[in-house]
């Protein structure tokens, strides 16, 4: 997966899933042009109540997105443009 940046936009959390929208550009109140939408949907996730999702983009500069294996789960992790991860979402 590339690098590129993107800015959490909001989350659609249906109970064990959760789909994580993010936009491609950064959102300016006097910029009315349409952005670019990038989603990820996480199924069976652990731990999705303890999630903060307020946290992700906190300073709305922006993350990167990690995707990994660790044994049999896979891990979702953001990081902002500080270096601050987020907690990892995890899912079967």
């Amino acid at each position: 997966m590339s690098t590129e940046t993107l800015f959490f936009k909001d989350k659609i959390i249906r109970g064990k899933d959760v789909e994580i929208i993010f936009h491609r550009e950064d959102v300016w109140i006097y910029n009315e042009a349409l952005f670019p939408i990038v989603s990820f949907m996480l199924t069976g996730c652990q731990d999705l109540p303890l999630v903060n999702f307020d946290g992700i983009d906190e300073y709305n500069d922006g993350v990167t997105i990690d995707i990994r294996q660790e044994g049999n789960l896979s891990v979702f992790e953001t990081t902002d443009m500080g270096g601050l991860r987020s907690k990892s979402f995890v899912r079967r």
